[in-house]
């Protein structure tokens, strides 16, 4: 993250041969994350509308409807962070990753609801 811009060298590459559009300044595209064939990657696995948090826990509203809650616990860096802290999450990439500035910290959304946490419950 740079003057609030996501960079390519910091996103994440889901598979082998992902690729993207990018501007000429290496910014993501919003929404426009693409997998090999022209296949949309909001087609294949759900992003987020919303995020927000309450007691403890983040909370995204996805595009395929469900409402998905995790425990901040389960990260290094959000377990040591404030309610506060937590409640400033922000979406980018398209809704395809968190961010808490103040923090630091950027997670994936695809790899939040595939249960890949860095701390075990």
């Amino acid at each position: 993250m740079r003057n609030g811009k996501l960079l390519v060298s910091s996103c994440y590459h889901p598979w082998p041969g992902f690729r993207h559009p990018c501007r000429n300044d290496g910014d993501l595209k919003t929404g426009t994350l693409i997998k090999s064939m022209d296949t949309l990657l909001s087609e294949i696995e759900p992003f987020a509308l919303k995020a927000w948090a309450e007691k403890r826990m983040i909370f995204l509203e996805l595009t395929d409807g469900r409402i998905f809650g995790f425990p901040a616990d389960r990260f290094l860096i959000l377990s040591q962070a404030s309610d506060g802290q937590l409640k400033k999450v922000q979406l980018e990439a398209g809704g395809h990753a968190l961010r808490w500035e103040e923090l630091d910290e950027d997670l994936t959304v695809a790899g939040v609801v595939a249960g890949r946490f860095q701390i075990s419950s």
